[in-house]
């Protein structure tokens, strides 16, 4: 005879009511029941009859775990085609794990369970269970729970294998939502504690491997890691757990920085730029950070001469992030010898060269230390070449204006300037009028006679036609900035030698004895004919003719 879905059914309520009067053979029925039977719905209702049996009493649930042991414990029901028998199992198992002490062992299991193969929902079921395990239930073993999860999860974030890692990174995404979804009581202490130790550990495991996977790998696999970092990040930031340890991700994402760089894609980069700039508040706040924050930014500094070219760049625009952090400056400015070979080198990248120039101009800013003034000065001819690249120039000349602070130095630079502005080289004028025009609004000039000679000769450069964009700037800086103050001048007040500095700037370096009296004759019989030409009433004509200029040998 052939039984109906209807009594079927009504056989199992029946074996499930024998069963609660502690007989084993209804146990046994309703197990062959769940476990074999080709109809979906009747094996469901028997696991659930089985679910609610474990919760009866204790001597029921034994015998419910005692039959149903080999077929779990083989996790042979992660093998069913119907994702519903799956579910009824997992509930039925993390029952019995709930209710009975002996049944924990098999916690490393199910955590296998989430790295596997299996539907959204068992895992979402199980992640659940397991965090609340590890925090509703004093009595639980939370170091199996941690170091099952964090052991499996990091292994899988670690395997070369893209689905085992797109696995372990959703099985972290299924953690930070189950802790999120938890109802944390704020007077509860404990659990708040429990919580705040949970999210500390898999924090300290797992963000280093999946900030890895972050920098270094690009497509769906760095979306999918990227928001389940940002996933555990907000899970610490609740407010019932931040006073615990609010630190936690900041820690253990900053020391995994070092060790990332090495391969760190475009992409990469701009998410740790992004993650190092939100941290402020945990540097200030917390010691813990800003000691950890001091020794990664060692550890960068130490890996600038080691490092390949393309992890420069974001080793640079990290260290020009952290120079804002006082327990961090004397650390960067002691890089500053390797960061200047970089910014100087031919074969460095334009992005990186102004990076290193940014970060150079942040030290060399720094009053209270000389020495990176004086390494800078060193290459100050170098840093005057970039003058010539339109890309450079800007960044090269503010530089160059903190080295001009120095008389001697400003000296040099300005007679370099001088000497070279009777060519006609647009292009090195350009980055000459730059210059100028950053000593005039840092104020640079002062009482030496190459300061007023440069004063002077900035409004005639910049009357050349084909620097005719510059005039503006650099005409608005000297009104603002030295028309005032050179209004009030006297004689007196001028450089005594100022008029021999004029000769020089107008006849070059190495000009001859010879050459100055043959000019300055020159010059006496034009002024002569001159005053003699206005007093006659004539129009003086000026001779095209050049006098014959011998330069000495040397």
């Amino acid at each position: 005879m052939i039984l109906t879905g209807e009594v079927r059914q009504a056989w199992v309520s029946f074996f499930t009511l024998l069963a609660t009067k502690e007989h084993q053979n209804a146990v046994k029925a309703i197990v062959k029941i769940a476990q074999d039977d080709e109809d979906i719905d009747l094996r469901i209702q028997a696991i659930e009859s089985l679910t609610s049996l474990v919760k009866s009493s204790e001597k029921v649930r034994e015998i419910v775990i005692k039959d149903t042991s080999t077929y779990l414990d083989s996790v042979g029901w992660a093998s069913d085609q119907s994702d519903r028998i799956k579910v009824a199992w997992t509930n039925l198992k993390l029952q019995t794990i709930l209710l009975s002490k002996s049944e924990r062992n098999f916690i490393p299991n199910f955590v296998e369970a989430i790295t596997q193969d299996l539907s959204l929902s068992i895992k979402e079921i199980i992640t659940v269970t397991l965090v609340n395990l590890y925090v509703g239930d004093i009595d639980a073993n939370q170091a199996t729970i941690m170091d099952s999860l964090t052991g499996r999860i990091e292994l899988g974030l670690r395997n070369q294998d893209v689905d085992i890692r797109n696995r372990s990174i959703l099985a972290i995404g299924l953690i930070s939502q189950a802790i999120a979804v938890r109802e944390i009581q704020k007077d509860d202490f404990r659990e708040r504690e429990a919580t705040a130790n949970f999210v500390k550990g898999i924090s300290g495991k797992l963000l280093p491997p999946l900030l890895r996977i972050i920098t270094n790998e690009e497509g769906d696999i760095f979306t999918a890691a990227e928001n389940a970092f940002e996933g555990i990040k907000a899970a610490s930031e609740n407010r019932h757990l931040y006073y615990y340890d609010g630190a936690t991700v900041s820690r253990s994402s900053l020391s995994a920085i070092p060790q990332v760089l090495e391969l760190i894609t475009d992409k990469g980069k701009d998410f740790v730029i992004r993650f190092v700039q939100t941290l402020q508040t945990d540097i200030y706040r917390f010691r813990t950070v800003n000691d950890v924050t001091v020794s990664v930014v060692r550890k960068i500094v130490n890996a600038l001469s080691r490092t390949r070219r393309p992890s420069h760049a974001a080793a640079l625009e990290l260290l020009i992030h952290f120079h804002q952090n006082d327990s961090c400056v004397r650390v960067i400015h002691s890089a500053i010898p390797e960061i200047i070979s970089i910014a100087l080198s031919r074969d460095t990248a334009e992005k990186v060269r102004i990076l290193a120039l940014d970060l150079i101009y942040l030290a060399s800013s720094d009053d209270d230390d000389n020495n990176n003034l004086n390494e800078i000065i060193q290459r100050q001819h170098e840093f005057m070449l970039l003058l010539e690249n339109a890309k450079h120039s800007h960044r090269a000349a503010k530089v160059l204006s903190i080295m001009a602070k120095n008389k001697d130095v400003r000296k040099d630079i300005l007679s370099q300037i001088i000497s070279h502005c009777i060519r006609e080289d647009i292009k090195t004028h350009k980055g000459y009028i730059t210059l100028i025009f950053q000593l005039l609004i840092d104020g640079r000039f002062k009482e030496e006679p190459t300061d007023y000679i440069m004063i002077i000769l900035a409004s005639t450069l910049v009357k050349r036609p084909k620097l005719a964009h510059l005039r503006f700037p650099v005409v608005s800086a000297l009104w603002c900035y030295y028309y005032k103050i050179l209004k009030e001048k006297t004689k007196a007040d001028l450089p005594s030698d100022l008029a021999k500095w004029f000769t020089v700037a107008l006849f070059g370096r190495h000009i001859t004895s010879y050459e100055v009296r043959t000019w300055n004759t020159m010059g006496a019989g034009w002024l002569q004919n001159a005053q003699t030409n206005e007093n006659t009433g004539e129009e003086h004509q000026v001779s095209n003719e050049r006098p014959e200029i011998r330069i000495s040998e040397p």
